[in-house]
């Protein structure tokens, strides 16, 4: 999925982490490249990147192919470096938070030098007095204000889930924004972001639809369990909701989020990322056919042994965000 070039700036940029912790904390950080291995379910920390999270990579690359035909391969091992850093700062925190992994737990004194490296690539790229700084603000302080306001809701209503959720990544906009100041081209940089927006709810809808059992086992709040709780009848599970109706009408809402990522990205004169969202709508429609009929067939166990109330649910009032 990754162009060759942008492959191997993934492939350095990996094997920095691991080196820039032996530099600075030696005694910690063999743990830290054994759990970025862990977090792999190929065992392989490279390939944790491949599939839907290479987006980090991919999109100011595209960006920079829609500036110039040959995107700076130098420039781009900085960004990789930097967005990998910052994705195992992020991936940590979220652990803790959401499963008080008590592995995560002991890593969290290397956050620093995850965040020294995700921050020193940029101050190789602009000087301190450059407006590039305040997209890095921006974008990184809205990161964490939204990670820190979605752990506090409770049940997530559907402003709650576009308006706070699914801007928990708005930290992907930063390379963006590198790299619309390097060339001289903010004007791409709304346009750009804003599509971000879209897909990142599609994503964080997929997360939530596929990760329901762990997020419920956890005790985590999500827009699906949310809706769930919303949805099902009177005597009915969240699990009975899921089998009968929750996961189609999940299926549908991200068609329809799909929908509207693709029509963003239309106007960015990008075939490459149009091309990923076809492959990507088409991976998950695959996917949710696969469970479709096994989930039927559960169904009717669950009628069998969960009776529910036939009445529709009673309206219930979402949480403002």
């Amino acid at each position: 999925m990754l162009d060759s070039a942008l492959s191997m700036c993934l492939d350095r940029a990996i094997e920095q982490v691991g080196a820039r912790c032996r530099q600075s904390a030696p005694a910690s950080a063999q743990a830290l490249v054994d759990w970025t291995w862990r977090l792999s379910p190929t065992g392989r920390a490279r390939d944790y990147f491949d599939g839907g999270r290479a987006i980090m990579f991919l999109l100011p690359w595209w960006l920079e192919q829609r500036v110039r035909a040959n995107p700076d391969v130098d420039f781009h091992e900085l960004l990789t470096e930097s967005t990998v850093n910052a994705y195992y700062f992020v991936r940590l925190i979220d652990n803790v938070l959401d499963e008080n992994a008590a592995e995560e737990r002991d890593l969290l004194p290397l956050l620093g030098i995850l965040h020294a490296n995700f921050y020193r690539a940029y101050t190789r790229l602009f000087p301190a007095a450059d407006p590039f700084w305040d997209h890095f603000d921006r974008y990184w302080d809205g990161t964490m204000e939204a990670a820190l306001r979605d752990k506090r809701l409770g049940e997530i209503s559907s402003n709650d889930f576009t308006g706070i959720v699914a801007r928990k990544t708005s930290g992907i906009k930063i390379p963006l924004a590198a790299v619309c100041c390097r060339y001289g081209r903010l004007d791409l940089l709304e346009p750009w972001c804003a599509f971000y927006d879209t897909l990142a709810c599609w994503q964080q809808m997929l997360d939530d639809t596929f990760d329901w059992m762990r997020d419920l086992q956890h005790g985590n709040s999500t827009f699906f369990l949310s809706e769930g709780n919303r949805q099902k009848r009177t005597g009915e599970s969240i699990a009975g909701w899921v089998v009968r109706g929750g996961f189609a009408w999940a299926i549908d809402r991200l068609s329809s989020m799909m929908q509207e990522a693709r029509g963003c990205a239309a106007q960015l004169e990008s075939p490459a990322l149009l091309r990923f969202l076809e492959y990507r709508d088409a991976e998950v429609r695959e996917y949710a056919a696969r469970l479709t009929q096994p989930l039927k067939e559960v169904a009717v166990v669950a009628n069998l042994f969960e009776p529910i109330d036939d009445r529709p649910p009673a309206p219930r009032r979402g949480r403002r965000g």
